[in-house]
């Protein structure tokens, strides 16, 4: 949680007082990220009030900033604008960055496996039993849904398909 401190509060505007002041959207989002790593941790170690609590917060941040994070991701998982929807099943690796109104969603039943330092662009939904590999880049309002496992390339379109290795 230290990481995401440093990577929502520490930039542009100096002071993270400022942005709990003014309710800053870099604020919103890590206390979205911070209070959802809570909750997986309360539910993990069976503390039903604490996983109670965190779920009420979760659920009234989903409803007030449309931040739906129910899946898993690993550190430094940056938001750069709302309307974002992580299915609980989806996974997401390190470093990833979603700049705004994403579906990370389910279809029958499976949800995508997401790897590390992958740029996800704005409007983008990721849907289904997928893997996306490593170092991808995903272009603005692309539609993903089959399997990338090349590294360092970029993918866009609906259908996306490889554009350019990087």
């Amino acid at each position: 949680m230290k990481s995401e401190k440093n990577i929502y509060l520490s930039q542009n505007f100096g002071k993270s007082l400022y942005k709990r002041i003014t309710k800053h959207p870099d604020y919103i989002f890590y206390k979205a990220v911070t209070i959802h790593r809570k909750y997986k941790l309360a539910k993990e170690k069976n503390k039903k009030i604490k996983s109670i609590i965190y779920a009420f917060y979760a659920n009234r941040i989903a409803s007030k900033y449309n931040l739906e994070l129910y899946g898993k991701f690993g550190e430094n998982l940056r938001i750069w604008h709302g309307n974002i929807i992580i299915n609980g099943d989806a996974i997401l690796g390190n470093n990833c960055n979603l700049h705004g109104n994403n579906c990370i969603g389910e279809k029958n039943g499976k949800s995508p496996i997401i790897g590390n330092n992958v740029d996800i662009g704005y409007g983008t939904v990721i849907i289904g039993d997928i893997s996306i590999a490593n170092n991808i880049v995903i272009g603005a309002n692309s539609l993903v849904n089959k399997s990338f496992n090349e590294e360092g390339v970029i993918i866009a379109g609906c259908p996306a398909k490889i554009i350019k290795k990087i």
